[in-house]
């Protein structure tokens, strides 16, 4: 983490060790701390979840391509605020996971998946923070990119899809983390009253009745799976109470009543609450937890980071609650966790800035209630010297790269004591992949030009794996796409859509600008080339009117294609051939309110030297 962002947190902290104590109970007319009764078990004792939504680093993305980097910032950023809880999404839409077949059933979890959701756990977990683990949200039926609306509403109302995703996706998910410390909770929907007639928001609905059957099968199979693990569903409290004329849709017999399972029922409820959308009347904030009549502890899984007050973007309650008063009122008011939004700050309800002062007033009055008992962990190996692709010659077929694999892996218990295998080959007809003495050895098979992925995994003595997993390209380094992996410079980077992204290969990743015009991204061909050809392949936010340049020197720059009134999309540029070692894509005039944002940038020729 930033060093200065390490003491910022600090620091807040500690002043609220003079602050929180005068304030503690100004917000509640009740101030008795939290009552063990109401709340969480967790690893053999009662705890109170004190922390925030992750939510997401790449949204949908987390599980296959896990940002171990940006992931343990954010554990340490809340730990340090005295933080013991982060809720995580994970298939989120289903564009990434699970995987589904041609017929439209769930056919299993891709293998990195598996083993970035052990490592999540081992992250967390080794610095006192526990997850609730997300599995959907609505956003299945939104719109989105790599969405499929209709085979997720299968999913939800087909039983036979719905079983074949807990058969070939839940169970190799729950059996892999089975009893690991790091989980709090598994939740099976954020927000399911998003798809519903009536109040949603999605332009596809599904009826209660398959939602409640949905959460029904998976709480039983996990409570089966993993026995004392906890199952929970993210709503407004209007979904989840049967006062003043509400309906609680999550009520043990009605959920047993849509799926048929007696074992399918929740273990707590999660309240979502936003100001500027509910008023007062189903407040979690102005109401103590047994205003609600449940039998279930009650943890309130979102609101704003900045507090309950108007942030600008409405206000419907009365009464104003801080950050800190709002903690503290969940705390004091027999609620069993205060989880707000987001980390991430991507939507103006707050940041961990803004969190922070909350979470810390809880853990300094609180302590007991907060701190996880952290035994019972056995890390996962670690990936020290990650491979993000590797590059075969076609014009060198007998050319071999080599992994040292004690050097590309290590485990906190057992060194680099461990057994090695190769877990996926994609084209074993193109790549050979041969283990011996702790070396991976990359051979070409077949001279074409071609791509293979590849995991080889390290199993430690107790089981637990890690995952080398990355892409071996084979490429001719003197013609075809020759702006392949190659040196890149940008002008701006709007973070986490780094520069490097623009050449990966990989249609998924983009670079970024910042949200100006005049943008450029180039890439440095690494000799002198002639070169006929250049595609484009545009994000939503695209240019409209922008230059592609090329250079000798990257110094002095020339036009080689005007583009203007450009629609996006794919530009394929062709041009009579030019002499070029650099190649740049200045963006001139944006084509909507974003930056300028590309997918990838191919171009193509020929080596002159």
């Amino acid at each position: 983490m930033n060093i200065n962002k390490k003491l910022i947190i600090f620091f807040t902290v500690f002043l609220l060790l003079f602050f929180v104590i005068s304030c503690a109970g100004s917000a509640s007319s009740v101030s008795k701390g939290p009552d063990p009764k109401v709340l969480i078990p967790h690893n053999g004792k009662k705890v109170f979840l004190n922390g925030m939504n992750l939510a997401w680093i790449s949204f949908a993305n987390d599980l296959t391509r896990f940002d171990e980097a940006r992931f343990t910032q954010a554990v340490e950023d809340i730990a340090s605020s005295g933080g013991n809880a982060i809720r995580w999404w994970l298939h989120v839409n289903g564009s990434k996971t699970p995987m589904f077949d041609e017929n439209g059933m769930v056919k299993g979890m891709p293998d990195e998946a598996l083993i970035n959701l052990k490592k999540a756990l081992d992250i967390s977990f080794s610095r006192g923070v526990g997850l609730v683990l997300c599995l959907w949200s609505f956003d299945m039926l939104q719109p989105q990119t790599g969405v499929n609306q209709s085979r997720n509403l299968k999913l939800l109302e087909d039983e036979d899809v719905t079983r074949s995703y807990i058969e070939n996706a839940l169970i190799p998910m729950v059996r892999k983390v089975k009893n690991h410390p790091g989980i709090i909770a598994w939740e099976v929907f954020n927000e399911p009253e998003g798809m519903l007639p009536g109040g949603g928001w999605t332009p596809r609905r599904t009826e209660m009745q398959y939602v409640q059957r949905f959460i029904n099968l998976v709480a039983g199979v996990i409570h089966r799976e993993s026995p004392g693990a906890l199952v929970t569903n993210g709503s407004g409290m209007a979904y989840q109470t049967d006062i003043n004329g509400m309906i609680n849709y999550y009520r043990d017999d009605r959920l047993i009543a849509a799926g048929g399972d007696p074992d399918g029922t929740l273990d707590f409820y999660s309240v979502h609450y936003y100001p500027q959308h509910m008023s007062e009347a189903i407040s979690p904030f102005h109401h103590p937890a047994s205003y609600w009549k449940l039998d279930k502890p009650i943890v309130v899984a979102e609101f704003p980071a900045k507090g309950i007050k108007d942030i600008g973007f409405g206000f419907r309650p009365k009464t104003s609650l801080s950050t800190e008063e709002a903690y503290l009122y969940l705390a004091e008011n027999g609620y069993a966790g205060a989880l707000s939004w987001t980390w991430t700050a991507h939507d103006g309800f707050g940041s961990i800035y803004d969190a922070s002062p909350g979470i810390s007033a809880v853990a300094f009055t609180y302590p007991e209630y907060v701190r996880l008992n952290k035994e019972g962990l056995d890390e996962s190996p670690g990936v020290t010297t990650p491979i993000e692709h590797m590059i075969l010659s076609v014009n060198k077929p007998d050319e071999a790269q080599v992994i040292d694999l004690s050097e590309a892996f290590e485990d906190k218990e057992d060194g680099d004591n461990l057994k090695y295998s190769v877990a996926k080959l994609e084209k074993p007809e193109l790549i050979s992949v041969e283990i011996k003495d702790n070396k991976a050895y990359i051979s070409l098979k077949k001279k074409q030009i071609d791509s293979s992925n590849i995991m080889i995994t390290a199993t430690d003595s107790a089981d637990n794996e890690a995952a080398l997993l990355f892409t071996v390209y084979v490429l001719d380094p003197d013609r075809g796409n020759i702006a392949l992996f190659k040196p890149t410079k940008a002008s701006s980077i709007e973070e986490p859509n780094i520069k490097e992204y623009v050449n990966d290969g990989s249609l998924k990743t983009r670079w970024s600008s910042l949200y100006k015009d005049d943008q450029y991204i180039e890439i440095n061909l690494e000799g002198k080339f002639r070169i006929d050809k250049a595609v484009l392949h545009w994000e939503v936010a695209r240019a409209k009117d922008y230059d592609l340049l090329g250079s000798q020197d990257g110094k002095s720059w020339f036009v080689i294609k005007e583009v203007r009134n450009g629609k996006g999309d794919t530009d394929e540029l062709e041009f009579e051939p030019v002499e070029a070692s650099y190649v740049r894509m200045h963006g001139i005039l944006r084509g909507t309110e974003w930056g300028f944002s590309l997918w990838e940038m191919e171009v193509y020729g020929e080596r002159i030297k």
